[in-house]
């Protein structure tokens, strides 16, 4: 009788145990599958990034990178760049980098003290602009620099820095920084 009385108390135990590792299995699997579908997310979300590269925002972040690098080597006459950068950003859809170039074009190459401070104004788009599109980051540094009037940060290609807003007199003045305005 005994023997009887053990029977389904093993039978229920065989069936929870069983139940028990389905149950592990199937969180195995969605974890898993939930993992696969988040590799997959963040593969379409960089490919939909590289996608949203135009040939016209590639051309502005040229003008761009010519711009900081005359300034950097404290050469004024910005006015055709500034101008080309503005057409890139009208073209690109991106009206702030558009008015922040246009009024840059406008000032004379002499004053390099104005220059570098609207420079600074197209710096800000431009880092915006990458923060919210991170495949525009690669390739490119991102750097501050505590003296500079107006905002402070700007973005180059090389990794050795080049300050545009000090010129040859401070050209290594500033440090690393982050994708953010």
């Amino acid at each position: 009788m005994m023997r009887d009385l053990q029977m389904p108390t093993l039978l229920a135990a065989v069936l929870l145990a069983s139940s028990a590792c389905s149950s592990e299995a199937t969180k195995s699997e969605t974890k898993t599958e939930t993992k696969a579908a988040a590799e997959a997310e963040t593969k379409a979300e960089t490919k939909a990034g590289a996608d949203a590269i135009s040939p016209a925002l590639t051309q502005a972040l040229e003008r761009y990178e010519a711009l900081r690098s005359k300034l950097a080597a404290d050469d004024g006459a910005l006015q055709e760049d500034a101008r080309a950068l503005v057409s890139a950003a009208k073209e690109a859809k991106r009206d702030g980098l558009a008015a922040a170039a246009e009024t840059l074009a406008k000032l004379p190459a002499e004053d390099l003290e104005a220059l570098r401070k609207q420079f600074g104004e197209v710096s800000k788009e431009v880092v915006t602009l990458a923060a919210e599109t991170p495949a525009l980051q690669q390739g490119r540094h991102v750097f501050t620099c505590p003296m500079a009037k107006g905002y402070q940060k700007w973005v180059q290609l090389e990794e050795t820095m080049a300050n545009p807003y000090m010129g040859k007199k401070m050209l290594q003045c500033g440090s690393a920084s982050e994708w953010k305005t």
